[in-house]
């Protein structure tokens, strides 16, 4: 399937003012409500897309925002573009394409595989660059028409892995780790050498379990503890414990090019809520379980 059938030129369009990324929904609605009939349009389509960005964001590192509803007695698919003339701040990416996606209820399959192709197609920033420099919704849809881009068949980790993930390397302190994992909100990190290759991964319980001795782990009973003993020790050893003291071998990983059913399965089996994802022994991503809950389950 080509993905100029699933295009209308009508529906493309240049955001010439700098608009917050909750305005350029709303105008996408009123396009595409002013074309097409849809079940719910006007207000009520513009606050469940809004819902659905506030049980997970639809914005990629890359400057994508993808949006995406599935409605009801709806036997369609509808695709609304905005590209804005200068990116629009969204937390800390710089979006430079919105593609808006309304299917029915039953469309999870070909949104996933719409957005794969779209995220490809990103990545060919001399095919981008001559989108970004036409003039309008017809240039942008002759453009489409003539690079002849085909909707992929399945999706891929590539697709919803966080690229270019914070590494730590395993000559690195407790006291750094403990920086990195504060500063980046995250749990997971994976652990390279001083050639960038891919070594084990560390996460923070086990930076937590540096304060408690291993004898505590076999009592039933830490009653008798102070309150914040083990945290003592911890801050106690974090200039001398180096990362490679305690993580663990990254003995489950995964590639770019590895279908996501295979990763849940992998995940399942061997009890994981975080892969890294490798490509020529280097660090590329991350894949975690809520990236799949989020990004297909509930997509």
């Amino acid at each position: 399937m080509q993905l100029i059938s699933l295009l209308d030129a009508k529906l493309i369009y240049f955001e010439e003012q700098s608009l917050p990324k909750e305005e350029v929904y709303r105008k996408l609605v009123g396009k595409i409500c002013s074309f097409y009939k849809l079940p719910d349009c006007g207000t009520k389509l513009f606050d469940l897309i809004m819902k659905r960005e506030a049980e997970a964001s639809t914005v990629y590192p890359t400057g994508l925002a993808i949006p995406h509803i599935r409605l009801d007695n709806f036997n369609d698919t509808v695709i609304g573009i905005c590209i804005p003339r200068k990116p629009i701040k969204d937390a800390e990416t710089d979006i430079k394409l919105f593609i808006l996606i309304i299917t029915d209820n039953k469309s999870a399959k070909l949104y996933l595989n719409i957005v794969s192709t779209i995220l490809k197609m990103s990545k060919d920033t001399e095919f981008m660059k001559k989108l970004y420099q036409e003039k309008d919704g017809g240039g942008i849809f002759q453009q489409l028409k003539k690079a002849d881009i085909r909707v992929v068949q399945e999706v891929i980790i590539q697709d919803i892995m966080t690229p270019d993930p914070v590494v730590i390397q395993d000559t690195a302190t407790l006291k750094e780790l403990g920086d990195i994992l504060g500063k980046n909100n995250i749990t997971f990190v994976p652990v390279v050498d001083e050639q960038g290759f891919l070594v084990g991964e560390v996460n923070i319980l086990q930076y937590l379990k540096v304060g408690v001795p291993d004898y505590l782990m076999m009592m039933d009973n830490l009653n008798f503890l102070r309150s914040y003993e083990p945290f003592e020790r911890l801050f106690e050893k974090e200039e001398q414990v180096l990362v490679k003291d305690i993580m663990s071998a990254a003995d489950e990983i995964t590639y770019p090019t590895t279908s996501i059913i295979k990763v849940v399965f992998e995940m399942i089996q061997h009890q994981k809520r975080a892969m890294t994802v490798i490509d020529k022994k280097k660090v590329v991503g991350i894949v975690t379980a809520m990236d799949i809950f989020r990004k297909v389950v509930r997509a």
